[in-house]
């Protein structure tokens, strides 16, 4: 089922997890600084998060929560291995 989910249909041109990941952030909230005051979260740490340059499973869950996907979706970097595991 390709294109199922708004990180799908972001990837479909030649690009990064993250930088699709901040489209899907711009298209829900406009601009990473709306989304970390949504989501009460520090700006940087949101942008590091977003890259996959660093980890916080507290703001991977908000950020999923507020997208409406599963972790497993918006980060299979992170999670995908979870679900193998099971």
């Amino acid at each position: 089922m390709a294109g199922r989910t708004l990180l799908d249909k972001a990837l479909r041109s030649p690009r990064s997890l993250g930088e699709a990941r901040m489209i899907v952030i711009r298209e829900r909230f406009g601009t990473v600084s709306a989304a970390a005051r949504r989501l009460e979260a520090d700006i940087g740490l949101l942008s590091k998060v977003i890259r996959s340059k660093k980890r916080s499973r507290p703001l991977e869950r908000r950020l999923a929560r507020a997208l409406r996907m599963r972790l497993l979706d918006l980060f299979p970097e992170w999670y995908g291995n979870e679900r193998r595991a099971a």
